[in-house]
C-alpha cells in the first residue's frame, strides 16, 4: 500500500515539473491571472507531493515498515528512533528524494520572493527542468520499491557509521546550499531568455549567492567537523573524491561572489557572473555523480550502478550544454564600461582567477584517477600531497590580495600593517609551534594581516558582511596552521595504570568496562590527563561493535578547549589486557570551528541585517538626499565613500 502512494506521489510531482517546465509555452493562448495560478497551483502540487513522499518514507522507516526494501536496507529494530528518521536520507534513494524534496522548496521560496512574473515563470520552469532529471534518477532507483515475497521480520540495520548526530545536520544542510545552486541558475538563464539588462536582476541573484553560499558553507564544516569526531584519525579534511564535490562547486560559489560584486561596481562581468553559475551546476552534478555512481571508493558512496551513473553524466552535460548555449545565443545585457580599474577591483579579479584555478586543480586530483581506470590505464591515487602543494599557496594568495589590493591603504599604511602582521606571525609561530617555518610564518602572518585590516575597516567604515567572512576565513587559516604544524600525537601500547607523557600532559590508562548498547557492545575506556600541578579531566573513548552488521567503529573521547584538543582514539585490544592507543593534542583547532561559523554568519548577514534597516524610520541627517558622501580619516589613511548605488555593508 505505502509503496504504491509512494509511486503515486512521485508521479504526481513529476507531472506538476513536466507541465510547469511546459507553461511558458502557453503565454501567448491563455490570460497572464490564468497562468499565474496555473503556476502557483503546479508549484504547490510539486511540493507537497514530494513532501508528502518524504514524511511516508520518514514514517516507514520510524514504524519499520519492512514491506519496502529501503527500509529493510536501511534500518532495524535494533536502530534507535533517532538514527531510524536519519537514517532515510542514509540511503542513495532517501537522499535523494530528500535532494529533490529541497529543490522543490527553492522553488517555492522564490515564487513568494519573486515580483517579476516574466522572470519568475522562466526561472520555475527551469528549476521544473532540473527537478525532472532528479525525478528521472528516482525512477530508477525509487525508495518505495516493495519487498517480493514474504515481508521479513527485521532488516539489516543503519551503517553504524551513519548512526550519528552529524547525518541528522551535515546532508540536509548541504542538500539546501545544492538547491540554491539550481535556483541561482535558474534565475540567471531566465533573465538571459527575457534578454533583462544585468541591473535588473544582479541585486537578487546576490542576494541568493550569499545565502547559498553561507548553507553550503555550513554544510561543509559540519562534514568537517563529523570526520574529526568519527572516524578516530584526528583529521578533517582528506581529501576524499567526495568531499572534493562538495568544495568545488563551493569554490566557483565564492568566485561568483566576487565577481557579483564587479558588476555592482560597474564593471562588464556578466559573462563571468553567468559562466561561474553554470559551472557551479556543473560540478555540483559532478559531486552527485562521484557519490552515487560508484566510480570511486569513498566513505561516502551509496552504490555501484553503471545505468545510474551513466544516467547523471547525461544529466550533467545536457543541464550544462544548454545553460552555456543560452549564454551564447543570448548573452548578458550590460551597458560598456567607462570605468578605470581601481586596486580593489584589479584584487577582485585577481582572487576570483585563484578561485577558479583551485577548483580546476581540486577537479583534476579527483577526475584524473576515474578517467585513467575507465581508460585501463591503470590505477593510481592522488593525495594530500597533490593537493596541498597547489591549493594550500593558492588559499594564502587569495587571503593577500585581501589587504594589498585595498584601496583604502596607501602605501606607509600597508607597509606598517604588513609588518605588524609578520612580527604576529613570528610570535604565534614560535609561541604555539615553537618553530619558525616558512610555512607557519606566511600562513599566521597572512592571517594576522586579514584580520587587522578589517577589524580596521570595521572602525572606519562599520559593519559589512563582507568583514566577517574575511575574517572567518583569517581564523579558519590560523586554526588549520596551529591544528597541523602543532599536532603532537603518539600511538602506544597501554596496559590498565600504566602512563604516558605527551608534551606538558601525563595520560593514566585506568581500563575498561563494557557497556551493552541499544545495538552494539562497547569497551569503555578511562584515562586520566594531569599536567604538573593538577588534574585536568577524564577522557573515555569507546570501542564498538555491531554484531549485526559486523562492524567495529571508534567512538573518540575528545576534551574540547580554545587553546587545543585533548583528543584519545581506543585500537585493537591484546590478550594480556591491553590497548592499542592513540594520543593527540591538538592546539587551537577551535579556531577553524570559530573560522567556519564567522564564515556563515558573514554569508547570512546581510540578509538579517537588511530588514532591520529597513524598519528603521527615516532621518533628516541627509541632506544631499538618497546617496550620501562620508568621509573617514585616521593616521594612515583617508577614503571618500558614495554610496548611491550600494551601501557599503553589502559589499
Amino acid at each position: 500500500m505505502i509503496a504504491h502512494a509512494g509511486l503515486w506521489l512521485l508521479g504526481l510531482s513529476a507531472t506538476a515539473a513536466l507541465f510547469l517546465t511546459l507553461l511558458p509555452i502557453t503565454e501567448k493562448h491563455y490570460p497572464q491571472q490564468q497562468i499565474s495560478r496555473w503556476q502557483n497551483t503546479l508549484a504547490v502540487t510539486h511540493f507537497l507531493s514530494l513532501a508528502c513522499a518524504l514524511a511516508m518514507l520518514i514514517q516507514a522507516m520510524a514504524t519499520l515498515n519492512f514491506s519496502l526494501e529501503y527500509v529493510v536496507d536501511h534500518t532495524s529494530v535494533r536502530v534507535p528512533m533517532l538514527y531510524r528518521v536519519t537514517g532515510t536520507w542514509g540511503g542513495h534513494e532517501g537522499s535523494l528524494l530528500l535532494w529533490t524534496t529541497i529543490v522543490a522548496g527553492w522553488m517555492l521560496l522564490f515564487l513568494w520572493k519573486s515580483q517579476d512574473h516574466d522572470k519568475s515563470r522562466l526561472s520555475l520552469s527551469f528549476i521544473a527542468a532540473i527537478s525532472l532529471g532528479f525525478h528521472c534518477l528516482l525512477w530508477l532507483s525509487s525508495p518505495f520499491v516493495a519487498i517480493e515475497g514474504s515481508i521479513p521480520a527485521d532488516g539489516n540495520g543503519l551503517n553504524p557509521m551513519l548512526q550519528d548526530i552529524g547525518l541528522a545536520l551535515h546532508p540536509p544542510i548541504l542538500y539546501i546550499g545544492y538547491g540554491g545552486i539550481i535556483a541561482i541558475c535558474s534565475q540567471i538563464m531566465a533573465a538571459l531568455w527575457l534578454r533583462q539588462p544585468i541591473d535588473k536582476w544582479l541585486h537578487s541573484v546576490h542576494q541568493m549567492t550569499m545565502s547559498t553560499w553561507g548553507w553550503l558553507t555550513l554544510g561543509i564544516a559540519l562534514g568537517c567537523w563529523w570526520a574529526y569526531m568519527e572516524l578516530g584519525w584526528g583529521g578533517w579534511w582528506f581529501w576524499d573524491p567526495t568531499e572534493n564535490g562538495s568544495l568545488m562547486p563551493w569554490l566557483t560559489l565564492t568566485a561568483l561572489l566576487h565577481a557579483n560584486l564587479l558588476s555592482r561596481k560597474g564593471i562588464r562581468a556578466g559573462h563571468a557572473i553567468t559562466t561561474l553559475a553554470i559551472t557551479s551546476l556543473g560540478l555540483m552534478l559532478v559531486g552527485m555523480f562521484i557519490v552515487r555512481s560508484g566510480v570511486m571508493a569513498s566513505v561516502h558512496s551509496f552504490t555501484r550502478s553503471p545505468a545510474l551513473g551513466t544516467t547523471i553524466l547525461a544529466f550533467t552535460l545536457l543541464s550544462t550544454g544548454i545553460g552555456f548555449l543560452i549564454q551564447v545565443l543570448r548573452p548578458p545585457v550590460e551597458r560598456v564600461s567607462q570605468k578605470r580599474l581601481s586596486r580593489t577591483d584589479i584584487g577582485l579579479i585577481a582572487s576570483i582567477i585563484i578561485f577558479v584555478m583551485a577548483c580546476a586543480t581540486v577537479l583534476l586530483g579527483t577526475l584524473y584517477p576515474i578517467v585513467l581506470d575507465v581508460l585501463n590505464l591503470g590505477k593510481i591515487s592522488v593525495g594530500a600531497a597533490y593537493f596541498n602543494t597547489f591549493f594550500v599557496p593558492m588559499t594564502l594568495a587569495a587571503a593577500l590580495l585581501l589587504a594589498l589590493c585595498d584601496k583604502t591603504l596607501n602605501l606607509k599604511a600597508l607597509t606598517a600593517l604588513l609588518t605588524l602582521s609578520l612580527a604576529l606571525g613570528c610570535a604565534a609561530s614560535l609561541g604555539v609551534l615553537g618553530e619558525a617555518s616558512f610555512l607557519s610564518i606566511s600562513s599566521l602572518s597572512i592571517a594576522s594581516l586579514v584580520t587587522v585590516n578589517e577589524v580596521r575597516k570595521f572602525t572606519l567604515f562599520g559593519f559589512r558582511s563582507a568583514t566577517l567572512a574575511h575574517i572567518g576565513l583569517a581564523v579558519a587559516i590560523a586554526g588549520s596552521t596551529l591544528s597541523d604544524l602543532g599536532l603532537e600525537s603518539m600511538d602506544l601500547r597501554m596496559a590498565p595504570y600504566q602512563r604516558a607523557q605527551l608534551g606538558d600532559l601525563q595520560f593514566r590508562f585506568t581500563g575498561t568496562t563494557p557497556v551493552i548498547g541499544p545495538n552494539y557492545l562497547s569497551d569503555l575506556g578511562f584515562f586520566d590527563v594531569s599536567d604538573s600541578s593538577r588534574a585536568i579531566t577524564e577522557i573515555r573513548p569507546e570501542k564498538r561493535l555491531y554484531p549485526y552488521f559486523g562492524q567495529v567503529m571508534t567512538e573518540v573521547g575528545n576534551q574540547p578547549g580554545l587553546s587545543r584538543d585533548i583528543y584519545i582514539a581506543l585500537g585493537e585490544p591484546f590478550d594480556d589486557g591491553s590497548w592499542a592507543v592513540r594520543l593527540k593534542i591538538i592546539p587551537f583547532i577551535s579556531l577553524l570551528w570559530i573560522g567556519a561559523l564567522l564564515m556563515v554568519i558573514g554569508g547570512w548577514a546581510n540578509l538579517l541585517i537588511r530588514p532591520l534597516l529597513s524598519r528603521r524610520k527615516p532621518t533628516n541627517s541627509n541632506p544631499v538626499g538618497k546617496g550620501f558622501s562620508t568621509t573617514a580619516l585616521s593616521k594612515n589613511t583617508a577614503v571618500t565613500l558614495n554610496t548611491t548605488n550600494i551601501s557599503h555593508w553589502e559589499k
